[in-house]
């Protein structure tokens, strides 16, 4: 598995979060300043978790449709699973988030909930359109 694996989806990851906090100011959900320090904290854990992950597993995540296939691993399975653990884990703290007086933690994680639903239904569509099988057969 190429080395370079995990620097790639770095620099990706960070372009397309950048992306995405761009939007969400142009709309006045989000400043630029709330932008430019949720990217460095994320940024951050990203490089953990994948750090971590290729000491763990000995190595890093495939990006390339032969890499997968040696590896036997679906990164959009794999993904897909990883939606529904987060939303496994943000709905018992949305109702926890009752329980106390600041809404505005409740708000934005329901706000974050819909969207991570939305997220999960892209991707089993995508899933269900996923042809990356038959095209290696």
């Amino acid at each position: 598995m190429a080395k370079g694996n995990n620097r790639e989806i770095k620099i990706r990851f960070e372009k397309e979060m950048r992306f995405a906090g761009e939007q969400l100011e142009a709309v006045n959900d989000i400043t630029w300043n709330e932008r430019d320090e949720v990217v460095k904290e994320v940024m951050k854990l990203v490089s953990e978790r994948l750090d971590a992950g290729a000491i763990k597993y000995n190595e890093q995540v495939p990006i390339t449709l032969q890499e997968c296939l040696e590896s036997k691993r679906d990164n959009l399975v794999e993904s897909i699973e990883e939606d529904v653990d987060s939303l496994v884990y943000s709905i018992p703290e949305v109702i926890l988030q009752t329980q106390l007086s600041d809404s505005i933690t409740y708000n934005l994680l329901r706000k974050a909930n819909v969207y991570k639903f939305y997220a999960l239904y892209y991707s089993m569509l995508a899933l269900k359109h996923d042809t990356k099988r038959k095209e290696n057969e």
